[in-house]
């Protein structure tokens, strides 16, 4: 579900499908290439990691009840 103000999610993946085509020549994609030229480096910690850290943590704390 996206955020009110968003336009509808097919129209959004769509865009987001484009935007992420490699082209014939192997450049990266147009969304790859935005965020290389705004220097956006991903995700701090991968979401495995963050996710094992959470349930990790809320099974010790199971363990002790």
């Amino acid at each position: 579900m996206l955020p009110e103000g968003f336009p509808k999610w097919q129209l959004v993946y769509y865009y987001w499908r484009i935007w992420s085509k490699t082209n014939d020549e192997g450049k990266p994609s147009l969304l790859e290439q935005l965020l290389k030229k705004t220097g956006w480096r991903g995700p701090k910690e991968p979401w495995t990691q963050c996710h094992s850290k959470y349930v990790d943590s809320w099974l010790t704390e199971c363990k002790e009840c």
